[in-house]
């Protein structure tokens, strides 16, 4: 009769210390994924390795993610900011996509995407840069003329990309592929 308790305060043990190893591993999952995410509550596309990775698709994915969250922590609460921080956000998911599809082409062409979507990155990160600037410290100039400002750069650099995917479509065309 022990034989028979000890058996099931084994099993039951085992059971307990599984449904801790699942529990642990589906927390850090949903952790991963968040971490992973350019935008908060927008699940990225990107591979989840990407949240440690080494590879170049990687830390542009990282970069992404960080200029959105230091943008959101500074300016998040600012009403002024609002169409702002959607622009920006809605600029660094569509870069993003793009990291991740660039991530899957041919080797042949993957660096050079790659190096196309670094400078995007830049660009997006000079963009972070120059809106919290703007709105951690107090201007002479009011703030709806920095906004102004600001749109305009951000309108540029989707006209730049829109530019880009034209020059290689119409590459692609005449090449053939």
């Amino acid at each position: 009769m022990s034989l028979v308790i000890f058996g099931l305060v084994v099993v039951a043990a085992a059971v307990a210390v599984g449904t801790l190893f699942v529990a642990g591993a589906a927390a850090v999952a949903r952790n991963n994924r968040k971490r992973n995410q350019v935008v908060p509550g927008i699940e990225s596309k990107a591979p989840a390795n990407w949240s440690g990775a080494h590879e170049l698709e990687a830390v542009l994915h990282r970069r992404i993610r960080d200029a959105v969250a230091g943008l959101n922590t500074i300016a998040g609460d600012d009403p002024s900011m609002a169409s702002t921080i959607a622009s920006v956000e809605r600029d660094a998911l569509n870069l993003d996509n793009q990291l991740v599809a660039a991530a899957l082409l041919a080797p042949r062409f993957k660096h050079k995407a790659l190096e196309e979507l670094a400078d995007a990155v830049a660009q997006l990160e000079e963009i972070t840069a120059t809106a919290v600037g703007r709105s951690a410290r107090s201007s002479s100039r009011s703030v709806k003329d920095q906004l102004d400002d600001l749109a305009i750069r951000l309108e540029s650099m989707q006209l730049a990309r829109a530019e880009v995917d034209e020059a290689d479509k119409q590459g692609r065309t005449e090449s053939g592929y």
